[in-house]
């Protein structure tokens, strides 16, 4: 099981690259696959989409501190794939039809 987030508005993806906050750090570097962050018990996924960062939380992944950091860091919302302001910024086309 998976879950899918974004932010309200872009991340430069390359701060990322380099993340070190509050405890929470990249992890490794997947190549154009993305990267992952940790707070070395958890993992979150993170690829860049257009000019967004695309996040995934894979298994049982806990990400809520990963996500507050990132959110605090960059002063951004995150919203999950099940909400409507992630459509709306991720542009589901299937949608508009």
């Amino acid at each position: 099981m998976s879950t899918l987030f974004v932010t309200d508005r872009p991340i430069p993806y390359s701060k990322l690259k380099n993340f070190n906050h509050m405890n929470i750090r990249m992890d490794e570097d997947h190549g154009e696959g993305g990267i992952t962050l940790t707070d070395d018990k958890n993992y979150l996924w993170a690829s860049p989409y257009n000019d967004f960062v695309i996040f995934t939380r894979y298994g049982n992944n806990d990400p809520e501190k990963i996500l507050f950091t990132v959110m605090n860091y960059f002063k951004v919302a995150i919203f999950s794939e099940y909400d409507d302001e992630y459509r709306e910024i991720v542009g589901y086309e299937d949608d508009e039809e």
